[in-house]
């Protein structure tokens, strides 16, 4: 077999080969990275640098990601020819597994494939990797490294090894664009993705789009300058990335279908994506974005389209994100506030944290803004300016450029509506700033420090290519709303370039002012421009008047003025009416679940005689609140405010489910509740979360920190006769799933799940104040991932439409009911509204109803009333027994209904005489029985507390 050998021997000399000479590089230093995984815990996140500080090994410092696939971005510090990538990996157990790790370089405006290493699966032997790829020399500024992890990475350390490339510098070569006479758009794989990149150009400007990455643009080439304005941030990032700030949605996730067309004037792409989830999937986001002939100017038209399916009109905040500026120099921004231009600089690895971060703008005064590099080019960027919310850049320390971004008010889009918009890129050379872009003109007011009473200046224009000719009128106003005068005026008629027209202002006094310029073409203004400067050091306050008075919502508070959602109950459902009417009167309580869920209110209120007061909540870990339930509460902010106006009111019960005490509730919401609780009103939280040790309700609920268990499902146990679980049938409870804490809740443990030594708590009662509490473990679907939480009152065992164990769909029987039963007497006994009759078992023993069914009572009252004992089955027929205090029951039968027979519930019709005294047990025997749907044999009546009644007991 020489063949193979000769190939297998090639293979290795090229290997030693690559190895040798990666071996001969030195490790380039100075570089950043980036990514948008997120870390698996605070412990294991990067305060920066940590993957290039040197330190490699079990004992270094790991970063942990949770990403399938982890895709990292490596910038280098210059272009370097690039022989070898080494990741060192950890492996802390069998969870992490990794297929593969690849390496791909930047070249010709995409990532191209330079090689890669098989990863780790199976046993834990190995626990430390050194992954290491050597590859041909590859000239690039810029590596991605993807880690095909299962779920989870820990890389404690990466290192790049090449040279510096000869003749480094910001051009980018080997970009996918030609030289064109007139406009083109082409499609081609540039990433070997199987989904083909959309390349835009004309003689100006060349642009690609990667419809299947948000259909963001990656590259923005000014080939006058032969400048890449875009940087490539990874993912979805971008230029053009499509997203809302609320409700909080990235189109930029959704793959984005593409059209294209050309003529002999103009050539165009039109991108468009549908979102998910709620209102979100009924929205369509589209952007056609257009190159004329021989123009620099880049023209988006956008559309956001609510389909008349949605049958909502709906609010919305559109958001535009860009990476732009030119990578490996110094980068400055404008933004036209009614302060001036705002300006901030910044340059990968000398801006300082201090000055790094969030730069928000919200009184703006023009609809622009502009980045502009060291050497002159840069762009101009122009929006409508009556819908704008803010401007916003963000400067990240370890980042080349910083982001331009800008937002619009929240603007209501009725049903088959849309709203449209345009954006406007004008990129320019040889500016030497920017105080203005409007129409088809970026523009600058340039002058030195003023000298005696007057100043030299010049602006400075830049029409686009092909534009017609505009007049410029100079004047200048004093500040701050003193007297105005024209002091001149000049033409512009030279396209494609910076163009300089003197201005000379004199005959100024000492005095405060600022130099205006209106740019007119044909009588027409387009726009204006100003500049604050001062005569003899006199400082006044500068303002600029707004273009426009700006439309929509501008604050998500005001959501507040939108139409309220309030639970209602004109939908009836089948019930059994456990608790209606209650004696004394509806309990008053405040109700709070997961808003997705919010419908197992009204199921209780139908059972249950409450005057409930509800606010909306979610139980998801993120900011998204999207489609769900009320308007005016779109952030968890609004929903704390709404809590602390209803917590103005007192109550009689606080029923709270899922939700985190330290998350969802302000300290003032937390005080007010407690001060009720501890003042006699109930608490019943269902799967509580967040609290911490030392507050009163941690003494109340005695219960730490806890998550979901995803595995165990347990039954359900009575422990030991108590008003809340007598008479229940409990083998009749399906299986849930728990709460598992650190420190199980701890008090009078009424009920718990599992057996042996898998039991823990499932209700715990205990006293805080005057107040009774109740702690309930069971399963509502809440836990850490942002994108779960859908807390009910009842146990989940089903999720997103479909059952979380085969055997829940052969549950043929009436369960909810006895949950409801349930929830029912934890609420009379919580609030304190027991009545003093408890029915503590039902027996029904013969399914053949030859055997009178039992159903044992206890009172405490000794007055002369009447008492009724109501014995209801779903889908049978039903009756009552009336009892008089005093007298004992004289054979009462019940008898199986008729329509029992077709079905697993039964009922019984009858009456008969109650004889109590004080304290003693009372049997009403019948002829029918309860089984299934309806009432089973019930626990032994002996050990039972004081007297209850079972809640709706006449």
């Amino acid at each position: 077999m020489p063949k193979p050998m000769s190939i297998f021997g090639t293979v290795i000399a090229l290997s030693a080969c690559l190895s040798a000479l990666a071996q001969d590089a030195p490790a380039l230093q100075q570089w950043t990275y980036h990514t948008d995984a997120y870390y698996l815990s605070d412990q294991y996140a990067d305060p920066g640098g940590r993957l290039n500080d040197g330190q490699v090994g079990a004992g270094a410092d790991k970063v942990i990601y949770r990403a399938s696939p982890l895709v990292m971005q490596i910038s280098l510090a210059e272009s370097a020819e690039v022989t070898r990538v080494v990741a060192h990996v950890h492996r802390h157990n069998g969870n992490y597994t990794l297929t593969d790790f690849r390496a791909r370089a930047l070249a010709g405006g995409h990532f191209e494939e330079m090689g890669s290493v098989p990863g780790f699966f199976g046993e834990v032997t190995q626990k430390d990797f050194e992954l290491a790829i050597d590859v041909a020399p590859t000239t690039t500024q810029r590596l991605q490294l993807v880690f095909s992890a299962g779920s989870i990475i820990s890389i404690s350390e990466i290192e790049v090894f090449g040279n510096a490339a000869a003749g480094a510098g910001t051009v980018q070569s080997d970009l996918p664009f030609a030289d064109v006479d007139r406009p083109t758009v082409s499609e081609k794989d540039l990433d070997g993705d199987g989904t083909a990149e959309i390349i835009l150009e004309n003689s100006k400007v060349g642009m690609v789009f990667y419809p299947a990455l948000g259909g963001v643009c990656k590259v923005l080439y000014d080939k006058r300058s032969e400048t890449d304005l875009a940087y490539d941030a990874g993912g979805d990032m971008g230029v053009l990335r499509d997203q809302l700030w609320d409700p909080k949605y990235f189109f930029s996730k959704r793959f984005y279908f593409a059209e294209t067309g050309s003529d002999d004037t103009s050539a165009w792409v039109k991108l468009s994506a549908t979102g998910e989830g709620g209102i979100l999937s009924f929205m369509q986001m589209t952007k056609r974005v257009s190159l004329g002939q021989g123009s620099e100017i880049i023209t988006a038209d956008y559309e956001l389209a609510n389909d008349p399916s949605s049958q909502t009109d709906y609010v919305f905040g559109m958001w535009w994100h860009n990476f732009l500026g030119v990578h490996g120099a110094t980068n400055t921004y404008y933004v036209p506030t009614v302060d001036g231009v705002a300006e901030v600089t910044h340059e990968m690895g000398v801006t300082s944290r201090e000055d790094a971060g969030d730069k928000w703008y919200y009184d703006l005064a023009r609809g622009w803004t502009a980045v502009r590099s060291g050497n002159g080019p840069g762009v101009a960027v122009q929006m409508p300016f009556k819908y704008l919310n803010c401007i916003y850049n963000w400067i990240g320390t370890s980042m080349p450029v910083a982001t331009v971004e800008w937002r619009f008010n929240r603007l209501e889009i009725a049903c088959g509506d849309m709203l449209k918009a345009q954006v406007r890129m004008i990129p320019f050379v040889d500016m030497p700033r920017v105080d203005g872009s409007f129409a088809d003109v970026v523009g600058a007011l340039v002058f030195d420090e003023p000298a005696g009473n007057g100043l030299d200046a010049r602006a400075v224009i830049t029409l686009a290519e092909g534009a017609e000719p505009v007049r410029l009128e100079f004047g200048w106003r004093t500040l701050p709303d003193g007297p105005s005068a024209t002091v001149g005026s000049g033409e512009v008629s030279e396209t494609g370039v910076a163009v300089e027209v003197p201005i000379e202002v004199g005959g100024l006094a000492a005095g405060a002012y600022a130099l205006t310029c209106t740019v007119t073409r044909d009588g027409e203004v387009l726009g204006d421009m100003e500049r604050p400067f001062s005569i003899g050091g006199v400082r006044a306050v500068y303002a600029r008047e707004p273009l426009e008075e700006r439309v929509g919502l501008a604050r998500t508070e005001d959501d507040e003025g939108l139409p309220r959602h309030e639970l209602s109950r004109e939908v009836v459902t089948p019930h059994v009416p456990w608790a209606t009417p209650l004696p004394g009167g509806p309990i008053k309580a405040l109700t709070l679940t997961g808003d997705q869920n919010c419908r197992e209110i009204v199921e209780l209120a139908q059972r249950l005689d409450m005057d409930f007061t509800y606010v909306k909540f979610r139980t998801h870990n993120s900011d998204q609140w999207l489609y769900q339930g009320d308007r005016s509460i779109p952030t968890l902010q609004h929903a704390q405010r709404r809590l602390a106006e209803k917590l103005a009111d007192e109550y009689d019960l606080f029923l709270i489910s899922g939700l985190e005490w330290d998350r969802h509730f302000t300290d003032a919401i937390r005080a007010r509740i407690i001060e009720q609780v501890e003042g006699g009103a109930g608490l019943i939280y269902i799967q509580p979360d967040g609290i911490k040790a030392g507050e009163p309700l941690a003494e109340a609920l005695r219960v730490s920190a806890g998550d979901r268990s995803f595995w165990g499902y347990y039954q359900w146990h009575p422990s030991g006769g108590h008003y809340l679980t007598d008479a229940l049938p409990w083998e009749l409870f399906p299986v849930t799933r728990r709460m598992d804490y650190e420190t199980q809740p701890a008090g009078e443990v009424i009920a718990t799940l599992g057996e042996g030594d898998k039991e823990q708590p499932l209700i715990v009662a205990n006293q805080l104040g005057e107040g009774r509490t109740l702690a309930m473990t069971w399963d509502v679907l809440t836990h850490t991932f942002p994108y779960r939480g859908y807390a009910g009152l009842t146990p989940s065992i089903s999720y997103r439409g479909g059952w979380l164990r085969p055997e829940f769909a052969e549950m043929t029987w009436h369960y909810w009911e006895y949950w409801y039963a349930l929830l029912a007497r934890s609420c009379t006994w919580a609030a304190q509204r027991t009545s003093p009759l408890d029915i503590v078992s039902v027996e029904a023993t013969d399914p053949a109803g030859e055997t009178p069914a039992q159903i044992t009572v206890r009172g405490a009252c000794t007055d002369e009333r009447t008492y009724t004992v109501r014995v209801t089955c779903p889908g049978a027929d039903a009756g009552a027994i009336g009892c008089r205090s005093g007298e004992r029951a004289r054979g009462a039968e019940l008898r199986r209904g008729d329509r029992s027979r077709r079905g697993r519930g039964v009922g019984g019709v009858g009456s008969g005489d109650l004889q109590q005294s004080a304290g003693g047990d009372h049997h009403v025997a019948g002829s029918g029985a309860a089984h299934g749907a309806g009432f089973v044999a019930g626990r032994p009546a002996n050990g039972r507390r004081e007297a209850r009644a079972e809640p709706g007991a006449e």
